[in-house]
């Protein structure tokens, strides 16, 4: 059974050839079950203790400093040269504000190019 699910599968990704359209006509049905994948989701609620939920809520104080540090850094730029910063001098200059801020050393570096990514 594990072979005809390969097939299967194999001939659901090429099933617009032609040579192929009367294999996968025979085992489209034979195989729907194998076709699709069951997913069950779980919900659960976090609870975090006050040192957690402070040490997130100074991390999101970091990232909304940094954003806002960066929005400034691109306009001026705009003003100065009349072009925008790509996507690495955003990535640049904020890996180098987290640097020289002590503030912004709270992010990890991974972070701080999301945050610069996210303005991009």
């Amino acid at each position: 059974m594990g072979i005809i699910a390969l097939v299967a599968v194999d001939l659901y990704s090429f099933q617009s050839l032609a040579l192929l359209g009367w294999v996968f006509q025979r085992y489209k049905y034979a195989c729907r079950e194998y076709l699709t994948m069951c997913v069950r989701a779980y919900r659960f609620r976090a609870y975090s203790s006050k040192t957690t939920a402070r040490v997130l809520e100074t991390q999101l104080e970091a990232a909304c400093k940094l954003y806002n540090t960066l929005l400034h850094a691109e306009q001026k730029e705009y003003e100065e040269n009349k072009r925008t910063m790509n996507k690495t001098e955003l990535r640049e200059l904020a890996l180098d504000l987290r640097k020289r801020n002590k503030e912004f050393q709270a992010l990890h570096s991974h972070v701080t190019q999301q945050v610069a990514d996210r303005f991009y």
